[in-house]
């Protein structure tokens, strides 16, 4: 009987940590699936851009390590609607998790965002694998 217990409650364990889902990379590790779909997890360290923003991975965005997600110009009329008038505003300073496709431009690694509902917003940084 006691057996049956054990075996029951390791089933309901294996369950339940199946049910987290994959793990956020970080910048470094995210930067090596290129062409894959990702979680990102990373803090936004400084932003930029004129008609589209930029959140970055690192303060001097011109860093070849520099991860950076890319809200096209388009996109930003979703955040709008979502009240997030101001991305590179909303989200400095914050760590965030991203889901996309990681991809490369002009040398530089960065995840392109056309729906607010991709960032979400973290309170600590998850533990990595």
């Amino acid at each position: 009987m006691r057996s049956m217990i054990v075996i029951v409650a390791l089933s309901f364990a294996q369950l339940l940590l199946a049910q987290e889902g994959p793990k956020p990379l970080t910048p470094e590790e995210a930067a090596k699936k290129v062409d894959e779909k990702v979680i990102l997890q990373m803090e936004i360290k400084s932003t930029g851009g004129n008609s589209a923003v930029f959140l970055n991975s690192m303060t001097d965005y011109r860093n070849r390590r520099n991860f950076a997600i890319f809200i096209p110009r388009e996109a930003l009329i979703a955040f709008r609607k979502a009240d997030i008038d101001d991305p590179a505003e909303y989200y400095k300073g914050k760590i965030i998790q991203v889901t996309g496709t990681v991809s490369v431009y002009r040398g530089q690694v960065e995840i392109k965002v056309d729906d607010p509902a991709q960032i979400k917003v973290v309170e600590k940084i998850a533990s990595s694998p």
